[in-house]
């Protein structure tokens, strides 16, 4: 095995299942009812594109890309349980709009990222660990 082999102590092959099982769990979301904005929000392809590819369109580094997988599974949880907007951010120029919640499991602060660009649906855009590091956002 090759040093490159091996990501966050999983072989590439493992990475690729990892993926894979993620992306089909990810299809059949669909939706999810978001009480805090009062309306649902879309899981569609653009949310899990950008799990493994920046907003300049280059692709995240493996190790980030499974980070972001495996907070995926919190994110239904957050959407549904989350009573305030942790930051809400509008780009006049883009007509889009963008919400970000942050909720705590397991010691880790987790954000994610909900987008609309003009009156169309919110979606899901991106979920991230949050350290107290000062970091650019997505």
């Amino acid at each position: 095995m090759f040093p490159c082999d091996h990501i966050l102590g999983m072989l590439k092959s493992d990475y690729r299942k990892l993926l894979e099982e993620k992306r089909a769990w990810y299809k059949n979301i669909g939706r999810v009812h978001c009480p805090c904005l009062g309306t649902d929000v879309i899981f569609n392809s653009k949310g899990f594109y950008h799990l493994r590819y920046g907003s300049d369109g280059k692709e995240r580094s493996i190790e980030e890309q499974v980070k972001r997988l495996q907070f995926l599974s919190h994110v239904p949880n957050i959407i549904k349980s989350t009573n305030y907007v942790y930051e809400h951010r509008s780009d006049s120029e883009s007509s889009k709009e963008y919400w970000a919640f942050q909720k705590n499991f397991s010691g880790n602060r987790v954000r994610i990222v909900l987008t609309r660009t003009g009156n169309g649906n919110i979606i899901f855009l991106s979920v991230m660990e949050k350290t107290n590091k000062k970091t650019v956002t997505d």
